[in-house]
C-alpha cells in the first residue's frame, strides 16, 4: 500500500530515469524507456507534457501525464487535455494512490483552463477514467487489418519534416486533432518509435513497424489528404501496403476513425476479437466543447502510436 504521507509533485525531463524505472516495474516489457519520458516533457515534444509523480522518499512510485492538444470543434479551436501514462508501482497500488494521482491531474487540468479531456483507456482503466475524470465513451475506433499486397503504384517515401508534411496539412478543416507541419514533425520525432511515410500527389500515410500480440505488423498511424482531394480507397490501401513493405512487414493494422476515407483501410476485426476496446472517451469542461465527436481521430492522435 502507498503509505501517507507521500509527495505529489510536477516532474520534468530530469526525472526521466526514475519514471522509466517505475514504468519497468509497473508495466514490464511494454514500458517506455527514459528517452521517451525525457522527450515527453521537453522542448522537442509537440507540446511539453505535464508529468505528475508520486514520490516516497527518493523513489518514484506513481505517475500520470497530461498532454495539451489543440482540437477543432464546430469551427472553433479548443484546448484538450489528453491524459496518458497512468501507472503505479505494484507494491504501492491502492485505490487511494490511484485517486490521488487522478485528483492531482484534474487540479492541473482546471488550473490550465482546458476545454475538454480526452482519454483512450484500456479495459482495465476504463472504469477509473470514467469515475475520476467523468469522461464518457464517444467514438469507437475501427480496428482493421490487411495483407501488404498491392499491384498499384506505390507512391514515394517522404521525409518526416515540416516542409514535406505541409502540403497534406495546409488548410485542413477536419473536426478533431489539429496538426501543423511543425507539430506533426515533432510528434514523429518520438525517440522510441520508428515511423515511415508514403505519399502520392493527394494522400499521405504514416506507418510504424510493430509486433502486436506476437505478430509483426505495420501500424497505420494516420492518413492525411490534401484539402479537396478525392479519396480513392484502392490508393489508400496501396500506400498502406507499400508502407508496410517498407517496414519489413507482410501486413498492416489500422486503428482510428477518418470519415474522409469513407471506410477504414483493410478488413474489420469482429468485436469478439478486438484486442482492445479502442473507445475514445471525452469530458467537456466548457460549453464550447459540448458534443465534441471528431470525424478524424487516428493512432497518431494518442499514445498508441
Amino acid at each position: 500500500m502507498l503509505s501517507i504521507p507521500h509527495t505529489l509533485r510536477l516532474d520534468g525531463p530530469e526525472t526521466a530515469m526514475a519514471t522509466a524505472a517505475l514504468a519497468q516495474r509497473a508495466l514490464g516489457e511494454s514500458a517506455p524507456h527514459a528517452d521517451y519520458f525525457d522527450w515527453l516533457s521537453g522542448a522537442d515534444a509537440p507540446t511539453p507534457a505535464i508529468q505528475i509523480g508520486a514520490w516516497q522518499d527518493d523513489e518514484k512510485v506513481g505517475h500520470i501525464a497530461i498532454i495539451a492538444r489543440p482540437v477543432r470543434h464546430k469551427g472553433r479551436t479548443l484546448r484538450a487535455a489528453e491524459v496518458v501514462d497512468l501507472f503505479v508501482d505494484p507494491p504501492h497500488r491502492s485505490l487511494i494512490a490511484t485517486q490521488r494521482l487522478y485528483q492531482a491531474a484534474m487540479r492541473q487540468i482546471r488550473l490550465a483552463g482546458f476545454d475538454l479531456i480526452l482519454a483512450m483507456p484500456n479495459k482495465d482503466a476504463t472504469g477509473m477514467d470514467q469515475f475520476f475524470m467523468k469522461v464518457k465513451p464517444t467514438r469507437k475506433l475501427a480496428i482493421t487489418a490487411m495483407p501488404a499486397v498491392t499491384f498499384a503504384k506505390r507512391g514515394e517515401q517522404i521525409a518526416a519534416n515540416a516542409a514535406a508534411l505541409n502540403a497534406y496539412l495546409l488548410a485542413d478543416a477536419t473536426d478533431g486533432m489539429i496538426w501543423t507541419a511543425e507539430t506533426l514533425a515533432r510528434r514523429l520525432a518520438r525517440p522510441d518509435r520508428n515511423y515511415l511515410l508514403r505519399a502520392d500527389t493527394d494522400t499521405l500515410v504514416i506507418a510504424s513497424p510493430r509486433t502486436l500480440k506476437g505478430v509483426p505488423m505495420a501500424l497505420i498511424c494516420g492518413v492525411f489528404q490534401r484539402v479537396g482531394a478525392a479519396v480513392a480507397p484502392g490508393r489508400v490501401h496501396a500506400l498502406c501496403a507499400s508502407a508496410a513493405r517498407d517496414a519489413g512487414r507482410h501486413g498492416y493494422l489500422y486503428v482510428g476513425t477518418n470519415e474522409a476515407l469513407g471506410s477504414a483501410p483493410g478488413l474489420p476485426f469482429p468485436d469478439a476479437f478486438r484486442p482492445s476496446p479502442m473507445l475514445l472517451h471525452v469530458a467537456a469542461l466548457t460549453p464550447e466543447a459540448e458534443g465534441f465527436n471528431p470525424n478524424r481521430f487516428e493512432a497518431i492522435d494518442f499514445d498508441f502510436a
